[in-house]
This record gives structure tokens, C-alpha cells and sequence, in this order.
């Protein structure tokens, strides 16, 4: 996961709406949009467990 803070977002002149280029090295990326629930903190302790859960093998 990654995350801006409220300073690195004052910094970089980002905001809604606003053009941005992300250069990604990862192995697999998942992108939400913020209206999606993945975007809390709940959300991604759920992702968590079910990829762990034995059922999602």
C-alpha cells in the first residue's frame, strides 16, 4: 500500500482533480477509488485476512 502524507501532498501540489503520473514497480497493483471501501483502514485488515484465509488458496 502506499500512502501520501498531508505535507508530501502540499509538496508535490497535488489535489482532486488534479493530473498525476505514479511510476509503480510491484509485483501486482490494486487500484481503488476512494468511494470503493478499500480505501480505510478496516478495509485493508479485511483484505488482509481473506488472503490468508485457507479458502482463498
Amino acid at each position: 500500500m502506499a500512502i501520501v502524507t498531508h505535507s508530501s501532498q502540499q509538496a508535490l501540489g497535488l489535489a482532486k482533480g488534479k493530473e498525476a503520473i505514479a511510476l509503480i514497480k510491484a509485483p501486482w497493483v490494486t487500484l481503488a477509488t476512494e468511494d470503493c471501501g478499500l480505501n480505510s483502514l478496516l478495509a485493508t485488515s479485511l483484505l488482509a485476512a481473506c488472503r490468508q484465509s485457507p479458502k482463498a488458496q
